[in-house]
């Protein structure tokens, strides 16, 4: 197939940097392709085969480095195919620019966008939104080309079987994803605080890590909790932050950051996952992830979600009220808060029907094989 330009860095811990692994390592393995990178990796917490096998690309943004330095003014320009990475306000970071094929991938929860933003559409061969609502926003914006395009999951790694951490005789119920506004942590403190009052052998298990602290500062958004304290190395301590907002002792366990191939254990060793997020620009992947692993999940029906819930047997969260933008310039089309009555009764039911509780986690594992990353990254191939 030749060559294929990744424009953003790869790593294991972040949803860009795991998507950007897996897409590699697809082209290498299933489509005979030379992925080319153009930043240096981060950190990559890999299976020995998965790491002996990226290894074939990840000095491939050698040669690129030399052109930068003879020619410092000007992105260099190949003659393959690149895909970039777009984010909010369609941002993208152009660092290489192709004379053949330029695709953008791209997630967003800011619905705000001018006139500006639509013309850099323009640029791309073909715009692949995260999710429907995603696309459906791009199109009322005026972008052309755009088709939806969800992320995929290592279904080796991610399965009802395997091996788990080992765990007591609580209920346990799993939260991930980095600590912000949008992800709705504040909402799932507010409502385990009542549900560990009726049932105070629930455990909460979390995994809000992020290599981005400052952003947990959106949680000042939040009518629910304040924002946590950062220290003079502008980081936070979760657990101190998790009692200050009334957490009981003993009523959770903080994860930290577990490397994403053995995450698995963990979401096998819980009993529901619990997703309230305001909104996501795709599929939510940590969503998807304890969904592969047979984990039961309570998802809000809103945003990126309603893809997954379109097609996969989790419990919905349906009451979503409206979330009020702070400007002219935040766009919040879309988002949706969820209600701390109705994740009580969700989380009730599984607690009070264990078997069925199960066996739902069970279904939806089986209903979310076809979103492996073999066939997400075949879409996007056979695409181009």
């Amino acid at each position: 197939m030749g060559k294929v330009g990744i424009s953003w860095q790869i790593g294991s811990g972040f949803g860009w940097g795991v998507l950007g692994i897996n897409f590699a390592l697809e082209l290498i393995r299933t489509w005979n392709a030379r992925p080319v990178l153009f930043e240096a990796s981060g950190d990559l917490n890999l299976k020995a085969k998965d790491r002996s096998d990226i290894k074939k690309c990840l000095n491939g943004y050698g040669f690129l480095e030399k052109q930068r330095k003879n020619n410092p003014e000007n992105p260099p320009v190949v003659d393959f195919p690149v895909f970039y990475c777009g984010g909010n306000q369609f941002q993208h970071n152009i660092q290489v620019l192709s004379s053949k094929d330029r695709r953008s991938i791209v997630f967003f929860e800011n619905t705000h966008f001018d006139k500006k933003m639509t013309e850099a559409g323009k640029l791309f061969t073909r715009i692949y939104a995260g999710s429907k609502w995603n696309a459906e926003i791009l199109r009322s914006r005026g972008f052309e080309r755009v088709i939806p395009w969800a992320q995929g999951i290592d279904l080796e790694m991610f399965s009802p079987h395997g091996t788990i951490l080992p765990r007591s005789d609580k209920f346990r119920i799993y939260s991930g994803g980095k600590l912000e506004f949008r992800k709705g942590q504040d909402i799932t403190l507010e409502a385990f605080k009542k549900f560990h009052q009726k049932y105070p052998d629930s455990e909460l298990i979390v995994a809000w890590d992020s290599p981005w602290p400052i952003i947990a500062m959106s949680m000042a958004r939040s009518k629910y909790v304040k924002a946590p304290a950062l220290d003079l190395n502008q980081k936070y301590n979760l657990e101190k932050w998790m009692f200050s907002e009334g957490m009981p002792e003993n009523s959770f366990q903080n994860i930290g950051s577990l490397p994403n191939y053995k995450m698995p254990e963990l979401m096998r060793s819980c009993d529901v996952g619990l997703f309230p997020n305001r909104a996501e620009g795709g599929t939510n992947l940590v969503a998807m992830e304890s969904i592969a692993c047979g984990l039961p999940c309570i998802l809000s029906n809103n945003t990126g979600h309603k893809d997954l819930l379109e097609e996969v047997d989790c419990y919905s969260l349906e009451e979503q009220k409206k979330v009020s933008p702070l400007n002219e310039k935040d766009g919040t089309e879309g988002w949706g808060e969820s209600s701390i009555e109705e994740i009580f009764s969700q989380l009730e039911f599984a607690y009070n029907n264990r078997d069925l509780n199960k066996q739902k986690g069970l279904n939806a594992a089986k209903k979310i094989q076809r979103w492996s990353w073999f066939n997400k990254v075949g879409e996007l191939v056979n695409d181009l």
